[in-house]
């Protein structure tokens, strides 16, 4: 269920609206299970394509984050 909301991200993901992406993003980095943080990957990557910066800026504010 999780997964799907995070896919269903990538919409506004492609149309260059990252604030939202990335607020759940944080929010699920401490979840425990490894399918969340996949898909947070490729949320993490499709941001990246398109907003080089802002996926930049948020690794490097949660660098240290054990997740």
């Amino acid at each position: 269920m999780v997964t799907t909301s995070v896919v269903n991200l990538f919409y506004f993901t492609r149309k260059g609206k990252f604030p939202t992406s990335l607020s759940l993003a944080e929010l699920l980095l401490p979840h425990e299970h490894y399918p969340i943080h996949k898909v947070i990957g490729w949320l993490l990557r499709e941001i990246g394509k398109r907003g080089m910066d802002c996926m930049e800026m948020f690794l490097y504010q949660h660098i240290s984050t054990n997740a």
